[in-house]
């Protein structure tokens, strides 16, 4: 009876002198309601709350007792305005009486700021030693510049025009920091709390001693270079513009001491190490262009093509890499060391091999459309190239067709075909070509060489072409000395130039010109069987010392400078003979032919 005689008594509604407590919509649950949704109640409703004075339901961070960091541009504590950006917030450093509590812009560079935590902004540069007075920092228009001597704290800067830290032993907490201009850290033995950094435009970190870079997991910039990062580092979500990395390394071979390195995705990339540990590199599937300075044992994998690819160190592998546009190679001074494996490579736009010789493994790489060759290379699976130069005597033994060539000393034992060439290819197998411009005829370079489609020019020293049976274009020699090819059959006409002693020591099967012959000495040809024309130039005066035994078909001479005949003689013409020279008689130059001819006429001719 007297528990119900209690409850009874609660459950009758108030009297006129009662008043109950007002309910506040709590609907974030931070235990603050909307000071607009208020019911008054004597009991407890689900969802609401005694407490009023929240400005923002929906956002639990926000409520009367809330912390405002300052300069967020949001009103966290429910005050009216955000710490720094309101009533407080002035644009003197006049006047600093931070026992108000008042927080102030320094407007001009300075490092000497007030006692407490009362600046929020600068808006100039700003050069740290301690934390005096930067507990409410949240801003620096300028260079943010930390030498400290001892720990400095930023706990509430977000943005910087540029940050520059040189720290030994004593470390930089910024944890709230976002973004900065240009980052600049040198470190020493310490780690800096940026934990928050998401993006700079450029960046510089020197690391050295044991310190570790403390590098967010997500950042974005234009430009990164970090030197000294020795130990693992996932740098995969980074999106940056140019990236230069120097790994220093060291420990023994051992598979505990491998460094992992995972690289982001950059349009341009440097990646370069030293040391004696392991590297594994795990790199995205395509990049556009990367060079890449690694010392041995290390493995890049995951990268599948590359727009530009520069090699240089050895001891890499490339497990995964098929394709590349433009491929260069430079290896290292100590020989044994500066190998490459690419054993997945399977295509090159461009190749280039520079400097030191490197070993390179491509087993499945048959075709380049281009080839540069600047110092010896071993290139021992390519079959097909469009364009190849070499400057220093390389060796591709498995060449069986070219497009164009420029050789010196290049090995090529079994090229077949070549559409055009040049220097000197000892390509002993070569039958068929299309053009060769400065062409050396050395006798183990051409020894099959049959047929030539175009224009063949032959230079220097001896030539020697047992095989050679037709040039559909001009055959020019040029400074060539002994020329021999007993098996010429047709030309297209053939040209002697230059200074050399030529000697033909077969007949020559098509016309002969010569133009600005200078024989050091008396030459003699034994029979030329079709025409003869001699030209001579403004700097020629004399004819060349050249005796032709027999010449089958007509024999021209327009040289307007020549004042002499003695040192050349014609023995048998069995054709016509005409001539253009000014400054030698008409008659001096019938008695010079007249026991010459054979057959036909002998005159004066002129254009015009």
């Amino acid at each position: 009876m007297f528990l119900w005689m209690i409850l009874f008594a609660c459950k009758q509604p108030p009297t006129a002198s009662q008043e109950c407590p007002t309910w506040y919509t709590d609907l974030d649950g931070d235990g603050y309601g909307d000071t607009t949704k208020g019911v008054s109640s004597c009991e407890p409703l689900l969802g609401r709350t005694e407490q009023p004075g929240d400005c923002n339901d929906r956002d639990a961070a926000v409520h009367p007792t809330a912390i405002d960091p300052p300069g967020d541009e949001q009103d966290q504590n429910c005050d009216g305005e955000d710490t720094c950006t309101g009533a407080s917030y002035v644009d003197s450093a006049r006047d600093i009486d931070c026992a108000d509590g008042e927080t102030f812009v320094i407007t001009s560079s300075s490092s000497d700021l007030p006692e407490g935590d009362c600046v929020c902004a600068v808006e100039g540069d700003l050069s740290l030693e301690s934390s005096q007075g930067t507990g409410l920092l949240v801003s620096v228009g300028g260079e943010l510049e930390v030498d400290a001597s001892s720990h400095v704290s930023l706990p509430m800067l977000m943005r910087a025009g540029g940050l520059t830290a040189r720290l030994e032993q004593f470390g930089l907490a910024a944890p709230r920091l976002e973004s900065v201009g240009d980052l600049n850290l040198e470190l020493w033995d310490t780690t800096p709390e940026l934990g928050a950094l998401e993006s700079f435009q450029t960046g510089f970190i020197r690391i050295s001693g044991g310190a570790e870079p403390g590098l967010p997991a997500k950042l974005s910039a234009e430009e990164m270079l970090l030197i000294g990062l020795g130990q693992d580092a996932d740098l995969r979500g980074w999106t940056l513009e140019y990236l230069e990395l120097n790994m220093f390394v060291s420990g023994d071979s051992s598979p505990e001491a491998t460094t992992w390195l995972y690289l982001p995705s950059a349009p341009k990339m440097l990646i370069s190490s030293r040391g004696s540990s392991r590297m594994e590199v795990v790199a995205p599937a395509e990049l556009d262009e990367v060079y890449v300075a690694l010392h041995d044992e290390t493995s890049v994998h995951g990268l599948n093509r590359a727009t530009v690819l520069w090699l240089t160190g050895g001891g890499v592998e490339f497990p995964d890499l098929q394709s590349v546009g433009e491929l260069t190679l430079r290896g290292e001074r100590w020989g044994d060391s500066a190998y490459f494996e690419l054993p997945e490579l399977r295509w090159v736009d461009e190749l280039v091999v520079e400097d030191w010789t490197p070993l390179v493994e491509w087993p499945k790489l048959s075709e380049v459309p281009s080839v540069h060759l600047k110092q010896t290379a071993e290139l021992p699976t390519i079959e097909r190239v469009d364009v190849l130069i070499d400057d220093s005597g390389s060796s591709l033994t498995a060449l069986v067709n070219v497009g164009s060539m420029t050789c010196s000393d290049t090995q090529l034992p079994k090229l077949l075909e070549a559409e055009s060439a040049s220097g000197r290819c000892l390509a002993p197998s070569l039958k068929a070509l299309g053009d060769g411009e400065g062409l050396e005829g050395c006798p183990e370079c051409l020894p099959s060489l049959q047929f030539v489609d175009g224009d063949l020019t032959l230079t220097g020293g001896d030539v020697t072409l047992p095989q050679l049976r037709q040039t559909e274009g001009m055959l020019t020699l040029d400074g060539v000395g002994n020329f021999w090819a007993p098996a010429l059959m047709s030309i297209g006409g053939m040209l002697v130039t230059g200074e050399g002693n030529t000697i033909l020591e077969s007949s020559v099967p098509g016309n002969i010109h010569v133009q600005e012959w200078a024989p050091s000495e008396a030459v003699t040809w034994a029979t030329v069987q079709e025409s003869l024309t001699m030209l001579g130039t403004d700097k020629v005066q004399a004819a060349p010392p050249l005796t032709v035994k027999r010449l089958t078909g007509n024999f021209y001479m327009n040289a307007p400078m020549w004042r002499s005949l003695d040192e050349m003689s014609l023995e048998e013409v069995d054709g016509n003979a005409r001539w253009c020279l000014k400054w030698i008689e008409d008659q001096a130059v019938q008695n010079w032919l007249s026991d010459t001819m054979v057959g036909g006429v002998a005159e004066q001719q002129c254009a015009g």
